[in-house]
């Protein structure tokens, strides 16, 4: 069974941060420098709010000034967290419930990471094909059938 700390594990735990009171323009530029999809907003040391690219098309579709928007006029509030030990499968479920693409990964005011749809599946992925292997293996190592065999006259 696939559990959260296992998809940390095969992505990293690189953990995108931005201030609630930065702009939205740098929230972008941080989002597209490093390649990924959302940054966790972070006050105080303490995980407030997440943004998205969704929030952020949302943002600048909403305003007109979006160069003066700031991250926290932006961002989801009410966020979905899971434990480094909750089952994947579970997870996953949940996100499709909920539309939502990403996950901090949370435990006792912890941020141990982000996982997303895409972490899961390639997870999910590597799990089949290691399990792949080990049947192969197995059928390739196939004790011979000892005893009476039948054999035709």
């Amino acid at each position: 069974m696939l559990h959260v700390h296992d998809v940390l594990a095969l992505k990293g735990h690189v953990i995108y941060t931005i201030s609630p009171d930065q702009s939205l323009k740098e929230a972008v530029h941080t989002l597209v420098v490093n390649d990924v999809g959302s940054l966790l907003v972070v006050e105080n040391g303490h995980l407030i709010g997440l943004l998205t690219f969704r929030e952020v098309l949302s943002a600048v579709d909403q305003h007109s000034s979006s160069e003066t928007a700031i991250v926290r006029d932006c961002m989801v509030t009410d966020i979905y967290t899971v434990g480094p030990h909750d089952v994947v499968s579970h997870v996953a479920e949940e996100l499709f419930r909920r539309k939502v693409r990403y996950v901090p990964v949370v435990e006792r005011d912890m941020i141990h990471g982000v996982i997303s749809f895409h972490d899961i599946q390639k997870a999910e992925l590597e799990e089949r094909h290691f399990e792949n292997q080990l049947l192969k293996r197995y059928i390739r190592n196939w004790p011979e059938e000892s005893g009476n065999s039948t054999q035709t006259a």
